[in-house]
């Protein structure tokens, strides 16, 4: 390290004649090369643990050391930052290309890979071109300059990088430089960090007693037939698993288990929805250790929406990074990184030999699935990650395209015997009533069986629609506790109503209710919805049970809307519930949900949409050139909808928050302390909320600069505690 930072001064102080690193302040407190000596520590950590070529473990050395050297040029001050450090360091350094290459032992194409990423390790990897380079104040100053030395520089590297996968790796040399700058930038302890990436205890022999405690605590019995069953699926040498399991069968055990087994450096549990994962979080912190697991939920960044690509320096991007060796995060931000939408190639790294469990993957949608395809295709050789599909109801389509992918490194799972030994729904379909309907007809004989101890579930399929039927039931049933969950809570304010679902005599929900939640209840009113979503909402009832002789579950067949789903979906399952499925449980069990699901899908052009997806993304990636890269403005303007299927969602401030936030912000900005830094960290996450993106634009919301966030405002779309986001009936 001592001799790398003895480098970086002959470099300033020889060969460009600028100012000694060791006298100049890089960050606030901190001399240039302190910050280098700091990045240079860390990089040499981590590169033991990740799998890199020889010539990129000494470009990442090489960045780490000369990637501030714009920061020793008298140009730049740090009170000031007209000029950007990347820029100037970028055009000095292509002034000793020769001297570079002896320094580091680099080849020409690697030392003109060094100055292209020092020119843009504030910003996304965009493949250099005369017209990016002219948009900037400074080399239009300096545009003389730039044509003799900068461009040619940058030219050879547009000649010798024209590999995508060369580039695949290079961007996982920025990604590793990244959290070195970071690291030290914030004043992280390295070794929380280094811990990462290794695993200090066996994680199968520890997941098995956590789990044996945690299934005597909510069953009050272990199954060791089903364990070892489970076990013996985790096992499976087979480099990606599908499996289909009854809902409460423990699926999530068995993902644990494959954990164990494969001991992946890195681990990402995706679910399809934020809601309800405090208890699921605080089990895998329980089995893997407190430190070791984190959650990222951010769907669409911030940054995808804002007008400028210069880095969004905000200490709240620590979330990013997919830092923990387990993180539980959404399909949303697998996909951006496996895309690298705007700058997520800092993080991609992180899938090398990593383990991605994709849990409830029916409800994936075909575009989503073309990107999963994509990714199998063309990254997964070379990061080596494993996956592992789980649901209730697994789409065929799904699995079908997924076979045709990956051949025999794919092997499914279908639990044909777990699901037949189950009939624990009796169900009634209700044609003529709407929920609200139903419910306004029948609240005797609700109130009736509520007094006999009995809960409910009701399941609407929008936000407004459960904000009213709770405001309904909350009038009609004052003598029983009513309680709400949607999708557009503050975390904290979730997590608060996890706590009081556990033990709700009525809960009303939207479809977060069909996934995640570890909830039983004894009887379902459900809107109509797509039959995978609702054999989802059916393992809400009588979860844990095996029969049950009386109705539990009414579907109400009359919708004013089908949204949020397609009508086709909706009218599928109509045509599908016509008898057919009820007659279904009786004779097989609750293998008629595979049977019915089955018939489903081959209604729906399923394959071909996914195909279609397929050959338009890889027509958009292929433009690009270069690094597989992803601007703003094509996700905004044409990858967004084609990536994700639907609209995505972006936190945001409830301006019932936006003071306190300020206070907590304050508070971190004069903290040093990196412990205290991340519990205000976490306090200020606890108050944002996820919000459909229009909601996050004017005139319903504005930018908050101090905040670095959109705060959704009182007067267009007001926020309480009881009821989340309220949106009126000329938004919605």
């Amino acid at each position: 390290m001592h001799q790398l930072s003895s480098v970086l001064k002959e470099i300033c102080l020889k060969d460009l004649g600028i100012e000694d690193p060791e006298l100049k302040e890089s960050h606030k407190g901190k001399s240039l090369l302190k910050h280098v000596e700091e990045c240079v520590f860390f990089v040499e950590k981590i590169l033991r643990h990740v799998e890199l070529d020889p010539v990129l473990k000494r470009l990442v050395l090489a960045l780490a050391v000369v990637h501030d050297v714009g920061k020793a040029s008298p140009e730049w001050k740090l009170s000031e930052k007209r000029i950007k450090h990347s820029e100037v360091g970028a055009l000095l350094l292509s002034k000793i290309c020769n001297k570079l290459a002896s320094y580091f032992q680099l080849e020409p194409k690697y030392v003109y890979a060094l100055i292209y990423l020092v020119w843009r390790h504030h910003s996304a990897l965009k493949y250099p071109q005369a017209g990016l380079l002219k948009k900037s104040y400074y080399f239009k100053r300096m545009w003389s300059d730039v044509k003799v030395s900068l461009w040619s520089v940058l030219h050879g590297f547009k000649r010798e990088f024209r590999s995508p996968n060369e580039c695949l790796r290079l961007a996982d040399v920025m990604g590793i430089f990244k959290l070195a700058d970071i690291v030290s930038a914030a004043n992280i302890d390295p070794s929380f960090i280094i811990d990462q990436y290794v695993w200090s205890y066996d994680p199968y022999k520890r997941s098995i007693g956590l789990l044996k405690t945690h299934a005597l605590k909510k069953t009050g019995k272990f199954d060791e037939e089903k364990f070892s069953l489970q076990s013996s699926i985790a096992g499976s040498p087979v480099e990606h698993l599908i499996v289909a399991a009854p809902t409460g069968w423990g699926k999530s055990a068995l993902a644990v288990l494959r954990i164990g087994k494969l001991k992946p450096m890195k681990v990402f549990y995706t679910l399809p929805t934020i809601t309800a994962i405090k208890e699921f979080y605080e089990k895998l912190r329980e089995i893997f250790g407190e430190g070791y697991v984190g959650e990222y939920f951010y769907f669409a960044d911030v940054e995808l929406l804002r007008a400028s690509e210069e880095e969004y320096e905000h200490l709240l991007n620590l979330y990013r990074y997919f830092i923990p060796k387990v993180t539980i995060t959404t399909i949303d931000q697998v996909l951006f990184t496996a895309l690298q939408v705007g700058k997520y190639h800092l993080r991609r790294f992180n899938f090398n030999n990593a383990l991605f469990i994709l849990d409830e993957f029916h409800l994936l949608t075909p575009q989503m699935m073309a990107a999963l395809g994509w990714s199998l295709k063309h990254i997964q050789p070379y990061y080596k990650f494993k996956l592992l599909f789980m649901s209730a109801t697994p789409a065929g389509p799904y699995v079908e395209y997924l076979k045709k992918i990956c051949g025999d490194r794919i092997k499914e799972f279908i639990l044909e015997d777990e699901y037949r030994k189950l009939k624990r729904h009796k169900i009634e379909t209700v044609l003529d009533k709407s929920v609200e309907d139903f419910l306004e007809e029948h609240l005797d004989l609700l109130n009736t069986k509520l007094s006999e101890g009995r809960r409910l579930l009701v399941i609407v399929n929008t936000v407004d629609r459960a904000i009213n039927v709770y405001d309904l039931l909350k009038e009609s049933f004052k003598n029983h506790e009513v309680n709400i969950i949607h999708s557009r809570f503050a975390y904290k304010d979730r997590l608060a109503k996890e706590d009081a679902i556990r033990g709700a005599e009525i809960l009303v929900s939207t479809q977060v209710a069909e996934v995640s939640l570890d909830i039983s209840f004894d009887m379902l009113v459900t809107d109509l919805a797509p039959l995978p979503s609702l054999i989802q909402r059916f393992g809400r009832v009588n979860r844990y049970g095996k029969r049950f002789d009386e109705i539990n579950v009414w579907i109400c067949m009359k919708l004013k809307s089908h949204k949020p789903y397609t009508r086709v979906e909706v009218d599928v399952t109509g045509e599908l519930l016509k008898g057919k499925l009820v007659e279904a449980l009786e004779k097989r069990g609750e293998r008629a949900y595979i049977d019915q699901v089955k018939d489903y899908w081959e209604y729906l052009s399923v394959v071909e949409l996914i195909e279609d997806y397929y050959k338009k993304l890889e027509n958009i990636l292929e433009a690009t050139y270069c690094f597989y890269h992803v601007s703003r403005e094509d996700y905004e303007n044409v990858l967004s909808e084609k990536l994700l299927g639907r609209e995505p969602n972006i936190l945001v401030v409830p301006e019932l928050y936006r003071e306190k936030i300020k206070q907590l912000l304050t508070k971190l900005k004069g903290e040093r302390n990196y412990s205290m830094r991340r519990r205000l960290l976490a306090q200020i996450k606890r108050h944002l909320a996820p919000v459909p993106l229009f909601l996050a634009r004017p005139p319903y919301a504005e930018w908050d600069e101090e905040l670095g966030s959109y705060v959704v405002k009182k007067e267009r779309c007001p926020y309480t505690i009881e009821k989340g986001f309220i949106i009126s009936r000329e938004i919605a």
